[in-house]
């Protein structure tokens, strides 16, 4: 089965049969045996199979295999030691995964913190918490970790093997781009915090392995593999539907096979993948009147936001330059980046510009899969993050893109090396290269390195790190006995919730979030705010809540009384005041 998932097999099976096959007992005469370069054609394809078949289909050997899976146990560790202490980090997104889990394993459906259904976000990624929960009857917080190292070795074994699979002049560069996977970029950093990327990134991956599968065989299993990764990709988060006209692509433009199997293979996979998504969204709005949630106009412009994707992207692999490790990192990546432009000049000067664009097309057909995501991910990011008001682009957001680049990367270094093989240093131009990558991954090594030990003594970030579980703060609501003021708003709702257990709501919002948006007046929360006439005001008063009414705000059109003013914290008793008193 795995053989047919990802092409691996000698032979490739039709999976919609064709009437005009001559049936097996009719027998038909047999072929003169071909010569190795007859049995061998190239392949081609909209993913560029066109190198020769005995070199793209080669097994997964255990040579080739054995590092893959020695750098997944290592990023498995990775992550079990950056969690040890608090277990998986957390931010408001994994309040409401876990929140969302902990209802779905009580027969309760996808319910979020604040008691309302889940429709802000996808649900596969709560849904695996909470199958997971249901049979074993352990709560989400303590296994989230490990499930997470569980996936990011996954991430780095399927990376290893696409890397095998299109690095073809050089196997150890193909290696080196698998630790590069591991270490360089947001991979580590996603995969610490318990939120859906991780899953989402593995998703992607198994696409792309299936999508290679499909286009050198079409078997039935690589097919239904291509399709129930597209499906579950727009599932895990909202943004996952960009690779359905990727799926199209590949099925449409797969020239091997006959245009009424395609278009029966493309029924089923748009029936499946996006009538999938249909039906949740169908879901949500019947719930709630909406689609994806509410959402709001953003404050951000297209500029800003494609700035953030270039900006975010490069830092991957030039980072700061702050000492001498950021510096050699800086002039490695030059270097880097020079090989490729020395490369077409040697190629200019052999062969032309003929020569030139026949290679440039062979080397975009063959990483033409992933170059189409990256675009369409990319592009949909800048474009939503214009119209719709959520967290600025950063790092995270951008991690799904994270593995297609570096196998996009190392594609064109391997290429570059073949391309300089006939120049005069072509013969030390492989150990030269592996030298320079080596040297510039140096220093994410270091980084990951420090920042695992890190994360072992404080936590693995977010409200799991010693800053928030020590929070004077947090114990003091913790310690409140229960009564019938203990209506608690709060500027951060999730960390009440996450880490005391106790139902928070979230102070009264002066615009929407990361929106130009007005959310509410002041004056139309005199004598409903809080609701019952009284309650608990919880203000951490951190940085980042300026969206938010402030406690002078809210002290005019209610009556506050401190309760406990602590380090990281205020606690305000408050009464609702009546409009008429107001107006006096």
């Amino acid at each position: 089965m795995t053989e047919e998932i990802t092409g691996e097999s000698s032979h490739a099976s039709d999976p919609w049969p064709s009437p005009c096959r001559i049936p097996s007992t009719i027998s038909a005469p047999k072929p003169q045996a071909a010569s190795r370069r007859e049995r061998t054609p190239a392949l081609s394809g909209i993913d560029g199979n066109t190198i020769k078949a005995d070199v793209a289909d080669k097994p997964w050997d255990r040579r080739s295999r054995l590092p893959s899976v020695i750098l997944s146990l290592a990023a498995a560790a990775t992550v079990i030691l950056s969690t040890s202490r608090y277990g998986a980090g957390l931010w408001p997104d994994s309040v409401n995964y876990v929140s969302a889990a902990r209802s779905f394993a009580a027969g309760k459906g996808l319910i979020g913190y604040d008691g309302v259904p889940l429709v802000r976000f996808a649900p596969l990624y709560p849904v695996l918490l909470g199958s997971i929960s249901r049979a074993t009857g352990l709560d989400p917080l303590s296994y989230a970790h490990v499930v997470n190292a569980v996936l990011l070795a996954a991430i780095v074994c399927l990376s290893g093997f696409l890397l095998s699979r299109y690095v073809t002049f050089s196997p150890a560069l193909a290696f080196v781009g698998t630790v590069a996977v591991l270490i360089v970029g947001p991979l580590v950093d996603v995969s610490v915090m318990a939120g859906s990327e991780p899953l989402f990134i593995l998703c992607v991956l198994l696409f792309f392995v299936s999508a290679r599968g499909y286009t050198m065989g079409a078997s039935t299993i690589s097919l239904i593999a291509v399709t129930l990764s597209a499906a579950a990709a727009s599932l895990i988060r909202y943004v996952g539907i960009v690779i359905i006209p990727v799926g199209v692509l590949l099925i449409l433009f797969r020239r091997e096979t006959q245009l009424k199997p395609r278009i029966l293979h493309l029924f089923g996979f748009l029936v499946t993948s996006a009538g999938s998504f249909g039906v949740w969204v169908t879901r949500n709005y019947l719930l709630t009147g909406t689609l994806l949630g509410p959402r709001h106009g953003s404050a951000s412009t297209v500029i800003e936001n494609y700035h953030r994707v270039l900006v975010n992207v490069l830092s991957w692999f030039v980072g700061a330059l702050d000492g001498r490790l950021g510096l050699i990192r800086y002039v490695s990546a030059v270097v880097l980046a020079s090989v490729p432009i020395a490369a077409v000049f040697a190629l200019l000067r052999g062969r032309g510009i003929t020569g030139l664009l026949a290679r440039g097309d062979a080397a975009v057909r063959k990483v033409g899969l992933l170059l189409l995501f990256i675009v369409l991910y990319a592009t949909f990011l800048i474009v939503s993050s214009t119209t719709t008001a959520y967290d600025a682009i950063n790092d995270r957001l951008l991690s799904p893109i994270h593995a297609p680049v570096i196998v996009l990367l190392f594609v064109i270094l391997d290429r570059s090396i073949g391309l300089l093989r006939a120049a005069p240093v072509g013969r030390y131009s492989r150990i030269g290269l592996l030298a320079v990558v080596a040297i510039w991954l140096l220093s994410p090594a270091l980084t990951v390195a420090r920042s695992s030990l890190d994360r072992a003594r404080r936590g693995a970030g977010g409200y799991s790190t010693v800053t928030w579980r020590e929070s004077p703060t947090i114990d003091f609501v913790e310690r409140l006995a229960p009564g019938e003021r203990d209506v608690i708003y709060s500027d951060d709702p999730w960390a009440i919730r996450i880490l005391t257990h106790r139902t928070a709501s979230l102070s009264p919002e002066r615009v929407f979030y990361r929106s130009s948006e007005a959310a509410n007046d002041i004056s139309d929360f005199v004598g409903s705010w809080p609701e019952g006439g009284h309650g608990l005001l919880v203000w951490f008063g951190r940085t980042g809540k300026e969206w938010l009414f402030t406690p002078p705000d809210l002290q005019t059109i209610a009556d506050f009384d401190t309760l406990a003013e602590l380090d990281d914290g205020t606690i305000y008793s408050v009464r609702a005041r009546s409009p008429t008193s107001n107006r006096d």
